[in-house]
């Protein structure tokens, strides 16, 4: 081996015996810095133990009760006032806490009386709107922040309007379809046709509106008369509401048309006995809905006897 090898092995070697020095001194270092962090954590324990236990003051209690009555949050600051109590029995605040308290219970009722009386408003509200936006709102009350039972008082008459909107999601197809809309529906049994040849008929009232944002130029409405005794076609009327030649209805706009049975009766003894009556209702060739009719006639309901 010649001079540059030992040179070289000699470099090495101080390089190896300088870096295991190195490590040692590190791993010294680390281990004073786990005993120290141990130290820390010791000292952080007892500092929080006596901070508990300088909390456990009735003042302490008492000052966080009002700050949460402060914040709004009325029931857990009843909570802390009453935990107040229960700790500290004989201590000064307690005549006042008991003040708080009632101070909190009150504005607790307030808040509902409040909340009752929008929840009977935004009932009141959607009698007068479309169903669908009744249920909307309802929907959105119910996601909101409530007391528990008007939540649930809002939740039935959710129910109420959904299973409304079953029966009338056919209407609402052929309203859709046709543009057309009956706002209202009266029936009643009246005299038909010149004297001599007069008849005792099943009568209706309709009430129809334009929902569509266009003209509507074409409504013919046609109704079956259906006895549900026997299950017979009682009679038939057809009116065209809008025809050839007539003004067109203008969107929002209404109009009433009025029809009456094909058939009918002679005498008006039959009053006693009217038929159990349905009309079936097509706007434009489209079934829209059903109809009882009533058993009136004569300004009395002959039905309720």
């Amino acid at each position: 081996m010649n001079f540059k090898n030992h040179y070289v092995l000699f470099f090495w070697g101080v390089v190896l015996v300088f870096m295991l020095s190195g490590c040692k001194d590190y791993k010294s270092e680390i281990n004073a810095l786990n005993q120290r962090i141990a130290q820390l954590e010791q000292e952080n324990a007892k500092l929080k133990e006596e901070i508990k236990k300088l909390r456990e003051t009735d003042q302490n209690y008492f000052n966080t009760a009002v700050e949460l009555s402060n914040e709004g949050r009325y029931k857990e600051s009843i909570e802390k006032f009453k935990e107040m109590k229960s700790k500290f029995p004989s201590s000064h605040l307690v005549g006042e806490a008991n003040k708080k308290i009632k101070e909190a219970q009150n504005r607790i009722k307030e808040i509902y009386r409040k909340e009752k009386e929008e929840l009977h408003a935004l009932l009141v509200s959607i009698k007068k709107q479309d169903i669908e936006i009744s249920i909307n709102k309802l929907e959105i009350y119910i996601n909101e922040s409530h007391p528990a039972d008007l939540i649930q008082e809002a939740k039935k008459k959710l129910d109420y309007y959904k299973k409304k909107y079953e029966i009338i999601k056919v209407e609402r197809e052929s309203e859709k379809i046709t543009g057309i809309r009956i706002v209202s529906v009266n029936s009643e049994w009246d005299w038909s046709g010149l004297l001599g040849d007069r008849l005792l008929c099943p009568k209706l009232k309709i009430k129809f509106k334009n929902i569509s944002d266009k003209d509507i130029d074409r409504l013919e409405v046609k109704v079956t008369f259906i006895n549900t005794s026997n299950k017979e076609i009682f009679g038939d009327a057809l009116t065209y509401v809008i025809g050839y030649g007539d003004a067109p209805l203008r969107p929002r706009y209404s109009k009433t048309a009025y029809l009456t049975s094909s058939v009918g009766y002679k005498s008006d003894m039959v009053a006693l006995n009217f038929p159990n009556l349905v009309a079936e209702v097509y706007i434009n060739d489209k079934f829209y809905k059903k109809v009882r009719i009533s058993k009136k006639y004569r300004g009395i309901d002959w039905g309720k006897k």
